[in-house]
């Protein structure tokens, strides 16, 4: 579980440096955006449509009609005469940015405005709302005489009454005590014409009050003005920049996703555990490029990368008498490092005391011949066109313990002379001889690897790490599948230095030599590798 959960965060492991670039990129870009800003201040007025607020038993009407006027005021508020109003008010070109919106539910309408300078978000905030009122009908009335007038007449109107009222009570009262009919009737009309009186003054009283504020509904007015804004709410610089770092950090994380997503190359030893269906039989240290390849073993047999071609050697069975005799050493692509894996297979092997040849039946793109410092020809090809005897193609070498046969000359019927009985024919003669045929065969991107694996006894693969695509790897599987061609396993080019971790765990790590110096870790000197003497084959004589 732990592992597979790791496998998913591989992408941001081995991109992490432009992960924490682009993050830090990013912070400083918003900081260096944020830095020049200066601080926004915010100031509000809240302004009241209708006086159900302050009426001890408001009816429906008085409490619905407000909430729809507030909506219709707020937009007037953004319109060009309160606008205008306002800037000849305060003499300014332009208004800062604000906002007047209705507040849910209630008669209440909030101007609020925003600007760099506090004073001036007070007084544009309290001159919109006092603009805004003069074009109501609160702000369109008489004159202040006018208006005392009125008050005056309804003071006298509700005096009236309220003497009207008394003297009613005063006849019902006489009304009780009456003894004679004419009495009764004189204070019977004299109550009759103080009701008729008590109605007109109401009437009189209630049409002139509906004629004011204090009885309209269509009122608005001030109830909070703005105040002095004292701390700015904003720009949050700090959140600004923590926002762009997490856009950076973001995009990037996405983009390095999207690379691997794109780019099917197989990174880590890992991957290419989790595509291939065979057995991992060796992990091939990394190796200095400056180096030949190709006889490494031979020049370091104290190093890491030997003892991973001990390791696979053992692998593959050969600890006795050959499991089998001939090993075809293939890989999905070019570039994988087969023909490294092949020569240095065939020297471990004879190392061990097999007798070993190795042969280049890479005929489309040779190396063995400038590995070893070969001629070119004669070789397989001209072998397998019955030109030479194979006799003549076998290069000795002695240094290194084993024979070779080059790829020969170049043709155009590569897969034609492999498939050919020609090709089986030069096997058995020399299984005859040898105890192991390494052959370095081409590529399963062509067709030649396909026919050369029916004439071997199964096939090394061999994959590396950040090459190796996972394309080509399905495709060669499914050849594999399709000829029933025996693996014996893979190889991983550049994976996991296991041996020399493992020795250097345990106290071994001074048996190893530099690999890139002339002395190992005691400062003892390099010593050649000395061929030991060879088993004696079994095979076909």
């Amino acid at each position: 579980m732990n592992l597979k959960f790791l496998d998913y965060l591989a992408p941001i492991f081995r991109w992490w440096w432009v992960i924490v670039l682009s993050t830090i990129v990013a912070g400083g870009i918003g900081y260096l955006l944020v830095k020049p800003q200066p601080p926004v201040y915010q100031s509000g007025v809240t302004l009241m449509v209708g006086g159900a607020l302050y009426d001890p038993n408001p009816t429906g009407l008085e409490l619905e009609v407000p909430r729809r006027l507030t909506d219709m005021y707020a937009a007037m508020a953004q319109r060009e005469p309160v606008r205008n109003a306002t800037m000849e008010v305060l003499g300014l070109d332009e208004l800062p940015e604000y906002n007047a919106h209705s507040m849910p539910g209630s008669p209440f309408l909030r101007i609020e405005v925003t600007d760099t300078d506090p004073l001036r978000a007070q007084a544009v905030a309290n001159t919109l709302a006092e603009q805004l009122v003069q074009q109501s009908p609160s702000g369109k009335s008489a004159d202040a005489d006018a208006q005392a007038f009125v008050k005056e007449q309804l003071q006298e109107l509700q005096d009236d009454i309220t003497q009207t009222k008394e003297a009613i009570a005063e006849k019902q009262d006489a009304l009780g005590a009456a003894e004679g009919a004419a009495e009764i009737l004189t204070i019977q009309q004299e109550l009759d014409a103080l009701n008729t009186k008590l109605t007109s003054l109401q009437t009189t009283y209630a049409n002139l009050l509906a004629s004011t504020q204090g009885g309209a509904i269509n009122t608005l007015q001030i109830i909070e003005k703005a105040p002095l804004p004292t701390k700015p709410i904003g720009p949050n610089k700090l959140l600004t920049i923590l926002g762009a770092a997490f856009g950076g950090l973001m995009l990037s994380t996405i983009g390095a996703y999207g690379v691997e997503y794109l780019d099917d190359r197989l990174k880590t030893s890992t991957d290419i555990e989790r595509v291939v269906s065979h057995p991992v039989l060796a992990y091939i240290p990394y190796v200095p490029n400056e180096t030949n390849l190709h006889t490494y073993m031979a020049q370091n047999p104290r190093s890491p990368t030997a003892d991973a071609f001990r390791s696979l050697r053992n692998s593959l069975g050969f600890l006795a008498e050959p499991p089998f005799h001939t090993i075809l050493v293939s890989s999905a692509m070019p570039g994988e490092g087969k023909s490294t894996v092949a020569a240095n297979l065939a020297l471990s092997l004879s190392h061990a005391g097999y007798r070993v040849i190795l042969v280049d039946a890479d005929l489309r793109s040779p190396t063995i011949f400038a590995a070893f410092e070969l001629p070119a020809k004669p070789g397989l090809s001209d072998v397998l066109k019955g030109e030479v005897a194979i006799t003549e193609c076998v290069n000795t070498l002695p240094e290194y313990g084993i024979d070779v046969i080059v790829s020969g000359a170049d043709s155009e019927q590569s897969t034609e002379l492999l498939v050919s009985r020609a090709m089986q024919n030069t096997l058995d003669a020399l299984l005859k001889t040898y105890d192991v045929i390494v052959i370095d065969g081409p590529p399963f991107a062509v067709p030649d690897a396909v026919v050369l694996s029916r004439r071997v006894d199964g096939i090394l693969w061999v994959t590396r790490t950040n090459a190796s695509r996972r394309t080509a790897i399905r495709l060669m599987q499914q050849q594999i599948a399709q000829t029933q061609t025996q693996v014996f396993g893979v190889v991983i080019n550049g994976g996991r230095d296991m041996h020399t971790r493992y020795y250097q765990a345990y106290g071994y790590g001074k048996y190893y030599q530099s690999e890139n110096g002339s002395k190992n870790g005691n400062g003892h000197r390099k010593k050649r590798w000395k061929l030991p003497a060879r088993k004696k084959s079994k095979s076909k004589a």
